[in-house]
């Protein structure tokens, strides 16, 4: 299992994954919304593959809080393919923050 961040060439893979759960969109207004997470340095989307297959993705955002020093990530949706749903796939087991492939989220 490898997790990294999407790219423009992964929209083709997870457009059937939004639409497992009934989020369909077309790959034109897809790419679109993509081009906009990836131009906005307060959003990430890492995909979660196996064979170099796309299986689930996650999408977070962070903001800064006004009143105190503190970063707030945000899971905005995770979605794992059917066929691997139940296998923990989704869990929050911290690999990604201690593989340095997301930012370490400071939680109040």
């Amino acid at each position: 299992m490898k997790i990294r961040q999407a790219t423009k060439n992964d929209i083709s893979q997870l457009a059937p994954l939004l639409a497992e759960l009934d989020y369909p969109a077309s790959l034109e207004r897809l790419t679109a919304r993509f081009q906009q997470f990836l131009q906005n340095t307060g959003y990430g989307i890492p995909v979660c593959e196996i064979n170099e297959q796309i299986i689930g993705f996650v999408v977070w955002s962070k903001s800064d809080l006004f009143v105190a020093d503190i970063i707030k990530f945000r899971i905005e949706g995770i979605l794992v393919t059917n066929s691997y749903r139940g296998q923990g796939i989704g869990k929050s087991d911290g690999n990604c923050r201690r593989n340095r492939q997301l930012p370490s989220p400071k939680f109040r």
